[in-house]
């Protein structure tokens, strides 16, 4: 009678398990959703110039969105009915902005490094062999600029840039109760 027991159970299990294999995405925490809300507190210029607001998602009530601000260090109650734009950050993707900008920065510490570490070489043995520290450092420079370049465009590609995808407020309650809201009966 105990082996029926513990056949049941492991088939239950293995069973059950195919929902966590079936679905690689688990569900959002709401704690860790990190967005970004643009706000219009019925400012006429809000066009020109919006507030934008990034942190981690509190709670997402019918009427007040409740988040941790990043930049402020606190909680901010937002209205619902004031969000004018709201963004959800879903990772980071590899992308040609992302090993431009690190080509770009890994260039300019590369000749900076570059040219230091050979205008101080030719400045140390610079008695020993007659060189230009000058032409030494620009050489350096230009070494160290494709060094860095190819460096940090590897490291650019590889990290990538952040995604935001836009969403509604109804889109982002729906995503964390993972069901559908119906339309409100107007």
């Amino acid at each position: 009678m105990l082996q029926a027991r513990q056949l049941l159970l492991v088939t239950i299990g293995l069973a059950t398990s195919g929902c966590v294999v079936a679905n690689p995405n688990p569900p959002a925490d709401p704690l860790r959703v990190q967005v970004r809300v643009t706000v219009c507190f019925d400012n006429p210029v809000c066009a020109d110039i919006p507030y934008v607001h990034a942190g981690t998602l509190i709670f997402l009530e019918a009427d007040t969105l409740l988040m941790y601000d990043g930049d402020r260090l606190g909680r901010m109650a937002i209205p619902v009915a004031q969000i004018a734009k709201l963004e959800v950050y879903r990772g980071r993707k590899p992308s040609a902005a992302g090993a431009a900008k690190g080509a770009g920065l890994g260039a300019a510490f590369g000749a900076l490094v570059g040219a230091a570490a050979a205008g101080a070489s030719a400045a140390i043995f610079g008695g020993i062999a007659d060189v230009d520290v000058g032409e030494m450092a620009a050489r350096g420079a230009i070494q160290g600029a494709v060094g860095g370049a190819l460096t940090g465009a590897a490291v650019g590609a590889s990290v990538g840039s952040p995604v935001w995808q836009e969403v509604s407020v109804r889109q982002l309650r729906e995503e964390l109760c993972h069901c559908r809201i119906p339309e409100p009966v107007t």
